[in-house]
C-alpha cells in the first residue's frame, strides 16, 4: 500500500523492518490492533500493485474489496505508556535527515 500512496503523491517510509503481521493505530492513549485475513491482504496487495494513479483505480475491483464480508479481528487498547512508545519508535522514520528542514 505505502508505494501505492508514494506514486499518488503521499509521504510514506518504506522498507522498514518491524515484527507486526497487522495493521494498527495509535490515538492518544488508545492503540488499535487490525488482523484481516490472508487470503484477503493478498487481495489489496495485488489491487495497488496493478494501481499506477487514482485515474486507473478498477472501481469494480475496489467495489468487490470494500463490501467483501471478512472477519477482522480488532483489539483495543488503552496505554499511554505504549501509545508514547509506538508513536515515538514511528516517528523516527519521518525525521529529517541530518542537515535537512
Amino acid at each position: 500500500m505505502a508505494e501505492w500512496l508514494k506514486k499518488v503523491g503521499k509521504k510514506c517510509k518504506t522498507g522498514v523492518k518491524i515484527s507486526i503481521n497487522h495493521d494498527f493505530i495509535v490515538r492518544g492513549d488508545f492503540i488499535c490492533q487490525f488482523h484481516y485475513p490472508a487470503d484477503f491482504l493478498k487481495d489489496v496487495d495485488k489491487f495497488y500493485k496493478n494501481t499506477e494513479s487514482f485515474e486507473e483505480v478498477d472501481y469494480n475491483i475496489l467495489t468487490e474489496l470494500v463490501n467483501r464480508k471478512i472477519d477482522v479481528q480488532i483489539i483495543i487498547i488503552r496505554n499511554p505508556i505504549l501509545a508514547d512508545t509506538i508513536r515515538d519508535e514511528t516517528m523516527k522514520y519521518f525525521k529529517p535527515k541530518e542537515g535537512k528542514k
